[in-house]
């Protein structure tokens, strides 16, 4: 749940609470006859001389009706900022919000009637105070009794919405449809209706399912990106089993270890709208979106099964592009360049944010598909391949962070073999070989396994699960270690 939410709805909450509390005190002025005479006399300052009221001001009543009139075009205001909120930002649930809108409105005028009604009842000025005319304005004082009752059903009704309007955007489409008996809907027929079957001979898949012929365009000096092939060359209606297929071999990530390790036992999330979802391969596989509020509020299960597959796509294309840039630089620097100055956590925002534009076109694309009545079926595969455009803006961003990370990580190396960085532990600036034996603590007529053992007890120090921080520091001793391991390496085996 939204805490800004939960915070509003529980002041919506404490309002209507306090509407009740002057239900129950006005209903006193209702009880008998002296308690009618003592409400005039409350509300009103009557001058007898000149026949003539103004309103008592410290009376209780007149503070009780002010509550009440308070309410009512708060509810009225509140109808308006939910249908211009709905209109601007919450769009996903605008038909919902247009429903809270009417209901506020209608309760808002609905108080506001009552008031009115109300302090007619108490309005009259009394020339002289007939036991007749009290009778006769006392006996209209029962509107008082059908205000609490209407009130107390519409503290009810607003409790139950302020609760309902707690939840995520997913969530009150899921109530909704399940007070409007709209939960489970079929749209089978509807599809049937308009796609005409084509006979595949022996449920015959023409999905290539293989994704070991991956072609590669550069965007960068290191960045490498998947070229992004069309699934098929012209219309073709897809079967339901097909888009399953396409999922499947979108869902297949056995083959990025880089990516694998790096995302091992870590808790990365993601706010898709106002949906919190875990990941499950960073930086781009999102667990359960079938589970989205964009893939619930599809009507029919073709559908959301092209949603899923265009979305799998997307996320692969992502994986795959970072795996093998990744694997590149890799050969070439030995520091975890995720985790150096932050940039998972860059390419992680600019996921994010090019992740939640594509669903978004996405979604209303085949929103609108359903809308038509699913007109132009045979051209329905397009809708795989709507992610294309967001994933090149995407990887053209991401390889400009991932340039300047590993530049810097480079520079750094560079750094450390010219002495220029760490001038403490280079004194032999014209023997590697010296200034590696003296890092390791070892001498001329040290042995190869003797350096191993060194080696091996440098690297569970600085080991990155021996919980150490990726500051400069920790990049410094581990790249050190590594330069003068190959030095050494080189030496031995010469």
């Amino acid at each position: 749940m939204n805490k800004i939410r939960i915070l509003k709805n529980i002041i919506l909450i404490i309002l209507l609470s306090v509407g009740l509390s002057a239900c129950h005190y006005l209903e006193y002025f209702q009880q008998s006859k002296e308690n009618y005479l003592e409400g005039i006399l409350n509300l009103y300052n009557y001058d007898l001389i000149n026949n003539t009221k103004t309103l008592n001001y410290n009376g209780r009543l007149f503070w009780i009706i002010l509550i009440i009139f308070v309410i009512g075009v708060w509810f009225i205001i509140y109808s308006f900022w939910m249908l211009v909120n709905g209109l601007i930002k919450d769009k996903q649930i605008f038909k919902i919000n247009v429903v809270y809108s009417f209901l506020a409105f209608l309760t808002g005028i609905s108080i506001l009637s009552f008031d009115y009604l109300i302090l007619n009842v108490f309005k009259e000025i009394f020339s002289e105070f007939s036991e007749k005319i009290i009778i006769i304005n006392y006996d209209s004082t029962y509107i008082i009794i059908n205000f609490k009752y209407f009130y107390i059903t519409i503290y009810f009704i607003w409790i139950i919405l302020a609760f309902i309007r707690m939840f995520s955007n997913s969530s009150q489409i899921k109530i909704f449809r399940y007070l409007s008996f709209r939960y489970k809907i079929d749209d089978n027929e509807m599809i049937n209706n308009k796609i005409v079957k084509k006979d595949i001979k022996n449920n015959s898949s023409r999905v290539n399912k293989s994704t070991n012929n991956l072609r590669y365009e550069k965007v960068s000096a290191n960045f490498n990106r998947v070229y992004w092939e069309p699934e098929f060359k012209g219309d073709i209606i897809l079967e339901a089993f097909e888009l399953e297929e396409l999922i499947q071999k979108y869902k297949e990530t056995s083959s990025f270890k880089s990516l694998i390790v790096y995302s091992y036992e870590k808790k990365i999330n993601i706010f898709i709208a106002d949906e919190n979802f875990s990941i499950s391969l960073y930086p781009s596989y999102v667990n359960n979106i079938e589970k989205s509020y964009f893939v619930i509020s599809l009507l029919s299960e073709y559908s959301k099964k092209l949603f899923i597959t265009s979305f799998y796509k997307f996320i692969y294309h992502v994986a795959a592009s970072l795996e093998n840039s990744l694997n590149i630089v890799y050969l070439r620097i030995s520091t975890q360049i995720l985790k150096f100055k932050e940039l998972d956590k860059k390419i992680l925002n600019l996921f994010s944010k090019h992740l939640i534009e594509f669903i978004q076109k996405l979604f209303n694309s085949l929103r609108q598909f359903e809308i038509s009545n699913y007109e132009n079926y045979s051209e329905c595969y397009k809708f795989i391949e709507i992610g294309r455009e967001f994933y090149k803006n995407l990887t053209w961003e991401i390889s400009k962070v991932f340039e300047n990370t590993y530049n810097e990580i480079i520079k750094l190396q560079d750094e450390m073999y010219t002495g220029e960085y760490c001038e403490d532990l280079i004194i032999h600036k014209n023997d590697k070989v010296k200034t590696a034996l003296d890092f390791f603590g070892l001498e001329y007529n040290s042995t190869y396994n003797e350096f191993k053992a060194r080696y091996r007890e440098y690297v569970k120090m600085y080991h990155p699960d021996a919980n150490h921080s990726y500051t400069d520091e920790f990049v410094r001793k581990t790249t050190l270690i590594n330069i003068n391991k190959e030095i050494l390496e080189d030496y031995y085996t010469k």
